[in-house]
């Protein structure tokens, strides 16, 4: 996502930057292991997401696609190859992931993006 600041309201420069909070604490270390190669389900509000896990070590990777976590496939294998862990939440509208996509905003995909955080245990503790 790529965006010039001086386009954005104040609202989604907000929104944005809770976006990528989210993805920072994704990213930090944890005391959290998860097996490899689990697949998980998010609750967030109306929405339900598939949520895919790779990799055990503690510190984790949350990689969002527009089109659906198999964006970053290659990826994913280099970072669980590294040693990371690697959050994959599939968007409301792809796979199994169900919700209401009409009007989606950034905020409701920062929002289901960190509740598959919080539900594998990648949030910083």
């Amino acid at each position: 996502m790529f965006c010039r600041q001086e386009g954005l309201s104040s609202g989604m420069r907000r929104t944005v930057a809770v976006l990528i909070a989210g993805l920072i604490a994704a990213c930090a270390q944890t005391g959290s292991v998860q097996q490899p190669g689990r697949v998980s389900y998010v609750q967030n509000g109306d929405a339900k997401l598939r949520v895919f896990v790779e990799g055990v070590d503690p510190r984790s990777c949350c990689c969002q696609g527009k089109r659906g976590p198999r964006d970053f496939d290659e990826l994913a294998k280099q970072l669980v190859s590294a040693g990371y862990r690697v959050v994959r939440p599939e968007p409301r509208g792809f796979g199994e992931s169900v919700g209401p996509v009409e009007g989606l905003t950034l905020r409701d995909n920062a929002r289901d993006v960190a509740s598959a955080i919080e539900k594998v245990g990648a949030a910083p503790l």
